[in-house]
């Protein structure tokens, strides 16, 4: 196979990172300890994402996953917790934050 690569003046383009789950997990966390409403677009959603969720509303933060968007409403740093026991299932990532 023979490639011909030629010179150009410009190029462009847009590139979309596919989402992390590390930064999702960030996120979640800071915006329910957070003043007001936080949006978060295109997050990754999984089994541990889900957890931390969770994990944030049990402690009183208000989350409404929609249309690749994560809403929520921030506890202004005073988790005050609505169940005794978190269920962090099975994510490591979740249990260091929370913790």
């Amino acid at each position: 196979m023979n490639l011909i690569v030629k010179p150009v003046d410009w190029i462009e383009g847009t590139v979309k990172a596919p989402p992390s789950k590390s930064y999702t997990h960030r996120a979640i966390i800071i915006a329910s300890l957070a003043d007001g409403r936080s949006i978060i677009h295109e997050p990754l959603i999984s089994g541990d994402t889900i957890a931390s969720i969770n994990a944030c509303k049990s402690l009183g933060s208000g989350i409404e996953v929609k249309e690749r968007k994560l809403t929520i409403d921030g506890n202004s740093g005073r988790p005050e917790p609505i169940e005794s026991i978190i269920n962090v299932q099975n994510s490591g990532t979740t249990i260091r934050f929370m913790a």
